[in-house]
């Protein structure tokens, strides 16, 4: 198994540069509800899709798994029910998130390798979905 190195941290810079640029949530942003349950956005729905626009979230167990492209995130694991967006408030907190590239950025199995990037923080007006 791949270790981290300096090649790597090079790589992780740069997408999370890029990633900072959108300003939308973004799936491995946290989520606040209004009942006090933390969870991390997973999927974010596109805005033309009106009813359906939103996020869904997730509590991270069970095998959760960030994969940081070049300026985006994508999510691997369960999901709960979405919230609409219109929902969401951006605060000024980030939070550390696990995230993972290929090592080298050479895609193949087993060479994934982990680091911590920071996540926006935003709140819900809603409780947890269930």
């Amino acid at each position: 198994m791949p270790k981290l190195d300096v090649s790597d941290e090079l790589i992780i810079a740069k997408r999370e540069a890029r990633l900072n640029r959108v300003t939308e949530p973004r799936c491995g942003d946290y989520v606040i509800f209004a009942d006090g349950i933390e969870r991390q956005i997973s999927h974010v729905y596109d805005k033309t899709w009106n009813e359906m626009s939103g996020v869904q979230t997730t509590d991270g167990k069970y095998g959760a798994s960030f994969y940081l492209g070049d300026g985006y995130v994508e999510f691997s694991g369960g999901l709960y029910p979405s919230v609409k967006m219109d929902t969401l408030t951006l605060t000024k907190e980030t939070k550390p998130g696990i995230v993972w590239i290929f090592h080298h950025d050479f895609h193949t199995a087993g060479w994934g390798v982990y680091s911590e990037i920071r996540f926006r923080v935003y709140t819900c007006s809603e409780n947890a979905p269930k």
